[in-house]
Protein backbone atom coordinates (compact mmCIF):
# COMPACT_ATOMS: atom_id res chain seq x y z
CA UNK A 1 0.00 0.00 0.00
CA UNK A 2 1.29 3.50 -1.08
CA UNK A 3 2.23 5.60 1.77
CA UNK A 4 1.55 9.26 2.57
CA UNK A 5 2.59 12.10 5.02
CA UNK A 6 -0.02 13.96 7.16
CA UNK A 7 0.63 17.20 9.33
CA UNK A 8 -0.90 17.11 12.89
CA UNK A 9 -1.86 20.44 14.61
CA UNK A 10 -1.64 20.21 17.96
CA UNK A 11 -1.88 23.66 20.46
CA UNK A 12 -0.32 23.34 23.76
CA UNK A 13 0.19 25.91 26.27
CA UNK A 14 3.40 27.63 26.79
CA UNK A 15 5.12 25.81 29.57
CA UNK A 16 4.57 22.82 27.48
CA UNK A 17 5.54 24.08 24.47
CA UNK A 18 8.80 25.12 26.46
CA UNK A 19 9.31 21.01 27.10
CA UNK A 20 8.95 20.09 23.64
CA UNK A 21 11.45 23.45 22.66
CA UNK A 22 14.10 21.50 25.07
CA UNK A 23 13.37 17.73 23.82
CA UNK A 24 12.53 17.81 20.16
CA UNK A 25 12.85 14.35 20.03
CA UNK A 26 9.26 13.92 21.88
CA UNK A 27 7.76 14.92 18.29
CA UNK A 28 9.22 11.72 16.90
CA UNK A 29 8.06 9.64 19.92
CA UNK A 30 4.72 11.10 19.70
CA UNK A 31 4.52 10.35 16.05
CA UNK A 32 5.86 6.89 16.45
CA UNK A 33 2.97 6.52 18.58
CA UNK A 34 0.23 8.00 16.56
CA UNK A 35 1.24 5.88 13.62
CA UNK A 36 1.06 2.24 16.28
CA UNK A 37 -2.52 3.52 17.46
CA UNK A 38 -3.16 4.20 13.56
CA UNK A 39 -1.87 0.61 12.40
CA UNK A 40 -4.32 -0.64 15.34
CA UNK A 41 -7.12 0.28 14.57
CA UNK A 42 -6.72 -0.56 10.92
CA UNK A 43 -5.96 -3.93 12.09
CA UNK A 44 -9.21 -4.09 14.15
CA UNK A 45 -8.35 -2.53 17.36
CA UNK A 46 -10.34 0.40 17.98
CA UNK A 47 -9.68 -0.36 22.11
CA UNK A 48 -6.34 0.49 22.07
CA UNK A 49 -5.78 3.88 23.22
CA UNK A 50 -2.43 6.34 24.40
CA UNK A 51 -3.40 5.21 27.96
CA UNK A 52 -3.56 1.75 26.89
CA UNK A 53 0.09 2.48 25.83
CA UNK A 54 1.16 3.86 28.88
CA UNK A 55 -0.63 0.92 31.05
CA UNK A 56 1.60 -1.75 29.05
CA UNK A 57 4.89 0.37 29.35
CA UNK A 58 3.92 0.95 33.36
CA UNK A 59 3.70 -2.65 33.89
CA UNK A 60 6.96 -3.53 31.79
CA UNK A 61 8.72 -1.10 33.65
CA UNK A 62 7.27 -1.81 37.41
CA UNK A 63 8.50 -5.69 36.62
CA UNK A 64 11.68 -4.57 36.34
CA UNK A 65 11.34 -2.68 39.33
CA UNK A 66 10.34 -5.30 41.05
CA UNK A 67 12.90 -7.19 40.10
CA UNK A 68 15.60 -4.56 41.27
CA UNK A 69 13.37 -4.54 44.76
CA UNK A 70 13.72 -7.93 45.29
CA UNK A 71 17.44 -8.21 44.41
CA UNK A 72 18.17 -6.01 47.32
CA UNK A 73 15.79 -7.46 49.74
CA UNK A 74 17.73 -11.06 49.28
CA UNK A 75 21.35 -8.68 49.23
CA UNK A 76 20.33 -6.80 52.47
CA UNK A 77 19.02 -9.80 54.24
CA UNK A 78 22.70 -11.40 53.65
CA UNK A 79 21.21 -14.14 51.80
CA UNK A 80 24.17 -14.98 49.99
CA UNK A 81 27.26 -13.21 51.98
CA UNK A 82 28.42 -10.76 54.80
CA UNK A 83 28.21 -7.38 53.08
CA UNK A 84 30.88 -4.29 54.19
CA UNK A 85 29.83 -1.23 55.11
CA UNK A 86 30.25 0.91 51.87
CA UNK A 87 28.28 -2.36 50.16
CA UNK A 88 25.21 -1.77 52.43
CA UNK A 89 25.54 2.14 51.68
CA UNK A 90 24.85 1.56 48.42
CA UNK A 91 22.47 -1.49 48.28
CA UNK A 92 20.25 0.90 50.35
CA UNK A 93 21.08 3.98 48.09
CA UNK A 94 19.79 1.52 45.42
CA UNK A 95 16.79 0.30 47.09
CA UNK A 96 15.78 3.50 47.91
CA UNK A 97 15.81 4.58 44.37
CA UNK A 98 13.96 1.69 42.91
CA UNK A 99 11.19 2.56 45.42
CA UNK A 100 11.36 6.55 44.58
CA UNK A 101 11.30 5.43 41.03
CA UNK A 102 8.03 2.98 41.71
CA UNK A 103 6.44 6.11 43.20
CA UNK A 104 7.36 8.46 40.71
CA UNK A 105 6.05 6.08 37.93
CA UNK A 106 2.72 5.81 39.56
CA UNK A 107 2.12 9.62 39.92
CA UNK A 108 3.16 9.58 36.20
CA UNK A 109 0.37 7.21 35.07
CA UNK A 110 -2.41 8.35 37.90
CA UNK A 111 -2.20 11.66 36.59
CA UNK A 112 -2.26 10.60 32.54
CA UNK A 113 -5.17 8.82 33.31
CA UNK A 114 -6.75 11.41 35.30
CA UNK A 115 -6.48 13.88 32.04
CA UNK A 116 -7.25 11.49 29.68
CA UNK A 117 -10.58 9.37 31.32
CA UNK A 118 -11.12 12.09 34.02
CA UNK A 119 -12.58 10.88 37.87
CA UNK A 120 -14.60 7.82 37.62
CA UNK A 121 -16.04 6.46 40.56
CA UNK A 122 -19.20 5.32 42.55
CA UNK A 123 -19.12 7.24 45.33
CA UNK A 124 -20.51 6.19 48.73
CA UNK A 125 -20.72 6.76 52.85
CA UNK A 126 -16.88 6.63 53.76
CA UNK A 127 -15.29 7.17 57.27
CA UNK A 128 -12.77 10.41 57.15
CA UNK A 129 -11.34 8.81 60.64
CA UNK A 130 -10.86 5.33 59.17
CA UNK A 131 -9.25 6.20 56.35
CA UNK A 132 -6.92 8.91 58.18
CA UNK A 133 -5.90 6.22 60.93
CA UNK A 134 -5.07 3.82 58.10
CA UNK A 135 -2.71 6.14 56.03
CA UNK A 136 -0.78 7.02 59.41
CA UNK A 137 -0.43 3.11 60.21
CA UNK A 138 0.95 2.99 56.67
CA UNK A 139 3.34 5.57 57.38
CA UNK A 140 4.81 4.48 60.73
CA UNK A 141 7.79 3.59 59.54
CA UNK A 142 8.45 6.76 57.49
CA UNK A 143 7.28 8.83 60.41
CA UNK A 144 9.06 7.12 62.89
CA UNK A 145 12.41 7.60 60.74
CA UNK A 146 11.90 11.11 61.31
CA UNK A 147 11.00 11.26 64.53
CA UNK A 148 7.42 13.10 63.60
CA UNK A 149 4.39 12.44 65.75
CA UNK A 150 1.40 13.58 63.93
CA UNK A 151 -1.04 15.34 66.07
CA UNK A 152 -4.99 14.52 65.19
CA UNK A 153 -7.50 16.75 66.48
CA UNK A 154 -11.11 15.95 65.12
CA UNK A 155 -14.65 14.80 66.96
CA UNK A 156 -15.11 11.25 67.85
CA UNK A 157 -18.72 11.64 66.22
CA UNK A 158 -17.32 12.79 62.66
CA UNK A 159 -20.17 12.36 59.87
CA UNK A 160 -19.26 10.25 56.91
CA UNK A 161 -18.13 12.11 54.18
CA UNK A 162 -19.42 10.91 50.18
CA UNK A 163 -16.87 9.67 48.70
CA UNK A 164 -14.51 6.96 46.97
CA UNK A 165 -12.20 5.72 49.61
CA UNK A 166 -9.77 4.33 47.45
CA UNK A 167 -9.65 7.60 45.47
CA UNK A 168 -10.01 9.84 49.29
CA UNK A 169 -6.89 7.54 51.28
CA UNK A 170 -4.55 8.55 47.82
CA UNK A 171 -5.26 12.06 48.29
CA UNK A 172 -4.50 11.65 51.75
CA UNK A 173 -1.74 9.66 51.42
CA UNK A 174 0.08 12.13 49.17
CA UNK A 175 -0.96 14.98 51.42
CA UNK A 176 0.89 13.64 54.72
CA UNK A 177 3.60 12.52 52.46
CA UNK A 178 4.43 15.88 51.52
CA UNK A 179 4.00 16.92 54.95
CA UNK A 180 6.52 14.56 55.97
CA UNK A 181 8.82 14.73 53.63
CA UNK A 182 9.38 18.50 53.46
CA UNK A 183 8.88 18.81 57.50
CA UNK A 184 12.71 18.23 59.35
CA UNK A 185 12.66 15.54 61.96
CA UNK A 186 11.39 15.97 64.64
CA UNK A 187 9.28 18.92 63.03
CA UNK A 188 5.98 19.20 63.66
CA UNK A 189 2.30 18.07 61.77
CA UNK A 190 -1.17 18.36 62.79
CA UNK A 191 -4.59 17.47 61.38
CA UNK A 192 -7.57 18.98 61.91
CA UNK A 193 -10.94 18.04 60.46
CA UNK A 194 -14.68 18.87 61.20
CA UNK A 195 -17.60 19.88 60.02
CA UNK A 196 -18.01 23.58 58.87
CA UNK A 197 -20.77 25.62 56.87
CA UNK A 198 -20.00 25.81 53.35
CA UNK A 199 -18.61 29.38 52.96
CA UNK A 200 -16.27 28.27 50.01
CA UNK A 201 -18.45 26.90 47.43
CA UNK A 202 -22.13 28.99 47.03
CA UNK A 203 -23.36 26.39 44.78
CA UNK A 204 -22.60 23.58 46.78
CA UNK A 205 -24.00 21.59 49.83
CA UNK A 206 -24.45 23.44 52.93
CA UNK A 207 -22.08 21.91 55.35
CA UNK A 208 -18.99 19.93 54.41
CA UNK A 209 -15.96 18.35 56.03
CA UNK A 210 -13.01 20.64 56.44
CA UNK A 211 -10.05 19.28 56.89
CA UNK A 212 -6.20 20.58 57.43
CA UNK A 213 -2.81 19.21 57.06
CA UNK A 214 -0.23 21.59 58.75
CA UNK A 215 3.20 21.26 58.92
CA UNK A 216 6.66 23.35 59.85
CA UNK A 217 8.29 22.47 57.01
CA UNK A 218 10.51 24.36 54.52
CA UNK A 219 6.84 26.26 53.13
CA UNK A 220 6.32 27.56 49.71
CA UNK A 221 6.94 30.98 48.44
CA UNK A 222 4.12 33.44 47.76
CA UNK A 223 4.07 33.60 43.92
CA UNK A 224 4.25 30.01 44.08
CA UNK A 225 1.08 29.03 45.43
CA UNK A 226 -0.88 29.09 42.59
CA UNK A 227 1.42 27.17 40.68
CA UNK A 228 1.96 23.98 42.71
CA UNK A 229 -1.09 22.53 41.78
CA UNK A 230 0.30 21.96 38.24
CA UNK A 231 1.43 19.24 36.47
CA UNK A 232 5.22 18.48 36.50
CA UNK A 233 6.16 22.29 38.78
CA UNK A 234 8.29 22.02 41.41
CA UNK A 235 9.29 24.54 44.28
CA UNK A 236 12.37 26.29 43.55
CA UNK A 237 12.16 27.22 47.37
CA UNK A 238 13.54 23.59 47.79
CA UNK A 239 16.43 21.80 46.25
CA UNK A 240 16.39 18.32 47.60
CA UNK A 241 13.06 16.70 47.36
CA UNK A 242 12.96 16.90 43.76
CA UNK A 243 9.87 14.80 42.04
CA UNK A 244 7.64 14.82 38.94
CA UNK A 245 5.90 17.60 40.55
CA UNK A 246 2.48 15.70 40.24
CA UNK A 247 1.22 14.61 43.71
CA UNK A 248 -1.09 17.77 44.01
CA UNK A 249 -2.04 17.64 40.90
CA UNK A 250 -3.96 14.11 41.61
CA UNK A 251 -4.71 15.85 44.93
CA UNK A 252 -6.73 18.71 43.02
CA UNK A 253 -7.97 16.27 41.09
CA UNK A 254 -9.50 14.21 43.66
CA UNK A 255 -10.97 17.01 45.51
CA UNK A 256 -12.42 18.66 42.63
CA UNK A 257 -13.77 15.14 41.21
CA UNK A 258 -15.68 14.83 44.57
CA UNK A 259 -17.05 18.61 44.12
CA UNK A 260 -14.70 20.11 46.96
CA UNK A 261 -12.38 22.52 46.80
CA UNK A 262 -8.40 22.62 48.12
CA UNK A 263 -6.00 25.60 48.15
CA UNK A 264 -2.77 26.09 50.54
CA UNK A 265 -1.78 28.55 52.99
CA UNK A 266 2.11 28.61 53.12
CA UNK A 267 5.01 30.73 54.85
CA UNK A 268 8.58 29.94 53.35
CA UNK A 269 10.18 28.51 56.34
CA UNK A 270 7.81 28.27 58.80
CA UNK A 271 5.92 25.60 57.45
CA UNK A 272 2.51 24.66 54.86
CA UNK A 273 -0.90 24.28 55.72
CA UNK A 274 -3.23 22.29 52.58
CA UNK A 275 -6.63 22.56 53.19
CA UNK A 276 -9.79 20.68 51.39
CA UNK A 277 -13.27 20.36 51.67
CA UNK A 278 -15.48 17.78 50.75
CA UNK A 279 -19.25 16.77 50.99
CA UNK A 280 -20.58 15.11 53.65
CA UNK A 281 -22.60 12.16 52.63
CA UNK A 282 -25.73 13.55 53.90
CA UNK A 283 -26.30 16.04 50.87
CA UNK A 284 -29.31 17.70 52.74
CA UNK A 285 -26.18 19.02 54.99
Amino acid sequence: MPKRQITLTIEVDEQTAGHIDAHPELLSYTSERVARWLDDKRHGHPWVTALDYLAIARHDLMNQITKIKASTHLLNHKNIGELNENQEKFLTMTREAAEKLESMLNAFYAAVALEIDGLKFDDAPVSFAKVLQNCLGELQPVLDAKKQKPAVDMPDDLPPVQSHEASLKQLMMILLENASKFTPSEGKISIQAGVEANTWIPEGVPKVLHVKIQDTGIGINADEIDLVFERFYSSKHDHENIGLGLGLTIARHIVEGHSGKIWIESTPDSGTTVHFILPLANRSG
